[in-house]
């Protein structure tokens, strides 16, 4: 049987890619479904078109990685001679079915993995249904095949996952720029990198004793090493410009954005910090400042990615700045009085911003900024590998914050192919390697109903020389069935939430560029 989750707790593009705007207009003419349990979130008839064939698209994918895992089941069952009835991708009632020689092969409507129906094997009645022939009247058969059989799954789910990390390696995949750092580029105030005295520039080194590796998006970045440390402070090793390699002791805070997972109030810095406009009648604009234009220093103070820039402009209150910039080459200096601008109501009366500004727009992301990637295949097999271990580890370690609420399942799953389709597809070849491995590892974990637990008992049987009994065997297998079939539908209800959620955030995110396009300066 195949099964898949994934750890939720490495940088998703879905929360932060820069997102394309809807037309806030309600009166746009483009009719919209609303949805009732989501009062936020409504959909044009345009966008439900693309999101159903997207959706379509991401199930037939999501279903080759499981044919892929079942098929391995299926040759080594045919291989040692073993009876195979049935071949399903999806559990529940069949959508369609049709036997060949004896097997029925069937597309189910429950779309959260597969399983290869092996009546010889440890009972799963409850997942797959009866088996045709009685139990008593099938050919005995030895361990050896049972464990081959088991594996064989796993195995064709790794094989996978390194043909796809070639053709990675070939095609390349858009890797946001802002995780190939290792920079910090905002400091947040009163947090707990603060607290302990890393400031904006100070390149990271190690975190407790390991090496990182960029920003994030692999085991051993930035923000993956402080989501998988385990008690109350950690070691922050950093290079810092023009004094060395010094050492900070970090006490990290759950953060409830991240759903309580550790940060240090760190963010990372961007190779340049570049004006998309300055807003008309605002100081920006009256100074001379015009798209383009590439930030360098506010008050003398170097400037290290557009959060930075806006905290140093917040800092100044409504005090005079100096303003350096490069232009063509050139170094300009401009100086600037930030004023608060105002918002102009509907019956005509103003209503000032909640804090002073300058006028300088960012609002296209540096983090929609991609580079293409060549990793080598073995390093992408090795890096999705550890990054389940890690997780694992986190998991069962009581002085870690990662726990089973954390982990996505099938819509999880679902949502990152649909995303990844969104920006280019060949984000979703490398998510597949990631998927694949992922789906070897958690599948050979040495539990009733998963792959490892047939493997497991398989061994018990080769040296207990018999068989396990067989009513002991059905109400483990049940119990742990119904265990797994609970924890999916918790995932289900996790990643439901973390959709809605983003959602949310998409629609903040749009009332802010509403706001920030109509704001008014005198």
């Amino acid at each position: 049987m195949a099964w898949a989750s994934r750890p939720n707790v490495f940088p998703n593009h879905s929360n932060t890619k820069n997102l394309e705007s809807r037309n806030p207009n309600p009166a746009s003419g483009i009719s919209a479904f609303h949805f009732p349990y989501f009062p936020t979130f409504t959909m044009s008839f345009p966008e439900l078109a693309i999101l159903l064939g997207t959706f379509l698209l991401a199930f037939v994918l999501f279903g080759f990685t499981v044919f892929v895992h079942e098929l391995g089941h299926f040759l080594a069952a045919r291989r040692t001679g073993m009876v195979v009835e049935e071949f399903a991708i999806g559990f529940g009632p069949k959508m369609f079915s049709k036997k060949v020689n004896g097997v029925t092969y069937c597309l189910n409507w429950v779309p959260f993995g597969g399983y290869v129906k092996l009546p010889q094997m440890a009972p799963m009645e409850m997942a797959e249904g009866k088996s045709e022939t009685p139990r008593e009247q099938l050919p005995p058969i030895g361990p050896w095949p049972k464990i081959i059989t088991a594996f064989a799954g796993p195995l064709f789910s790794f094989l996978l996952g390194a043909v796809l990390a070639v053709a990675v390696f070939f095609t390349g995949y858009p890797k946001r720029i802002e995780l190939k750092t290792s920079t910090i580029g905002f400091v947040s105030p009163e947090g707990p990198a603060a607290l302990a005295g890393l400031r904006e520039g100070d390149a990271i080194l190690r975190i407790n004793g390991q090496a990182v590796r960029g920003w994030g998006g692999n085991a051993f970045g930035i923000q993956e090493s402080i989501f998988y440390s385990e008690g109350p402070t950690l070691t922050v090793e950093v290079d810092r410009p023009g004094v060395g390699i010094l050492s900070f002791t970090v006490a990290p805070k759950e953060n409830p954005n991240l759903e309580n997972l550790r940060t240090i109030g760190i963010g990372p810095a961007q190779n340049e910090v570049s004006v998309t406009r300055a807003m008309p009648g605002s100081p920006a604009e009256k100074a001379g400042i015009l798209p383009g234009d590439v930030l360098l220093a506010i008050n003398g103070q170097k400037v290290w990615s557009d959060v930075h820039a806006s905290s140093l402009i917040a800092a100044a209150g409504l005090q005079p700045i100096q303003i350096t910039i490069l232009r063509a080459g050139q170094t300009l200096l401009f100086g600037l009085t930030p004023q608060i601008p105002y918002l102009l109501q509907p019956d005509g009366s103003r209503k000032d911003y909640e804090r002073p500004l300058v006028g300088i727009d960012f609002s296209k992301e540096f983090e929609a900024v991609r580079v293409i990637e060549h990793p080598k295949p073995w390093d992408q097999v090795a890096n999705s590998a550890l990054l389940i271990f890690r997780t694992i580890k986190a998991l069962i370690s009581p002085d870690s914050n990662v726990g089973l609420q954390h982990l996505s399942g099938p819509v999880g799953i679902y949502k990152v192919i649909k995303d990844s389709l969104a920006i280019d597809w060949r984000m979703v070849l490398h998510f597949g390697v990631i998927l694949n491995i992922n789906l070897a590892v958690m599948n050979l974990l040495p539990l009733p109903v998963l792959d490892g637990g047939h493997i497991v008992l398989g061994f018990i049987e080769a040296v207990r020389r018999r068989v396990v009994e067989f009513k002991l065997l059905y109400h483990v297998q049940t119990a742990f069935f119904f265990l797994l079939m609970g924890f999916l539908l918790f995932t289900v209800f996790k990643d439901g939430m973390r959709w809605h959620k983003d959602a949310e955030f998409t629609r903040e995110k749009k009332e802010s560029q509403v706001i920030s396009e109509n704001l008014r300066f005198d």
